[in-house]
């Protein structure tokens, strides 16, 4: 560059990429989810400096997964007016939670659930069963789950993309879904 040139900073850049394989260790959604593990894969890339973006020939791959510390803590963290104490333990395609609700007093809370995928976008909790101090509450707990809900959205993460499959089991979530672009 001549120097009296001036530089190419404020035009867009284009850049093609062979492959990109990304993993993000311990990311910390805005909502207070921990994210053990994001990975990102994708081909044939195109990135765009000015302002920044990342177009893809096709879409790629998106895998997260949660632990069980990670949930319940997300739970802790989130937890409804009266509710404390939650544990979450995760077995084969459920999630059994335990707490406390204090109405009056502490009460004992046992809940099961399930993940489901809505929208293509957020995963959601799906109240299968529930136990208070011996009796059955699930209208109340269901208004609780719906504060906490969505657990985890996409549009959360710097990308665009679905969701199209969550397994549960081994003390972990795992969701998998497609990539479609980065956001700027």
């Amino acid at each position: 560059m001549v120097a009296s040139e001036a530089p190419m900073s404020g035009r867009p850049h284009t850049f093609s990429l062979g492959r990109l394989d990304a993993v993000l260790n311990k990311l910390t959604l805005p909502i207070g989810l921990e994210l053990e593990r994001v990975e990102i894969e994708s081909e044939n890339l195109s990135l765009t400096d000015n302002p920044f973006s990342l177009e893809l020939s096709r879409p790629g791959v998106l895998r997260v997964v949660v632990t069980e510390a990670a949930l319940t803590a997300f739970l802790n963290h989130r937890a409804p007016a009266g509710m404390r104490d939650f544990k979450a333990t995760l077995g084969v395609n459920r999630i059994f939670v335990e707490g406390v609700a204090v109405v009056m007093v502490p009460v004992k809370v046992k809940a099961e659930c399930g993940l489901a995928i809505r929208d293509r976008k957020q995963l959601v909790v799906e109240l299968h069963s529930v136990d208070v101090a011996g009796l059955g509450a699930k209208g109340l707990v269901r208004k609780q789950i719906e504060q906490i809900n969505p657990v985890f959205d996409i549009g959360e993460l710097p990308l665009e993309g679905a969701l199209e499959a969550v397994q549960i089991g081994d003390g972990l979530i795992k969701v998998r879904g497609t990539l479609e672009a980065l956001k700027g």
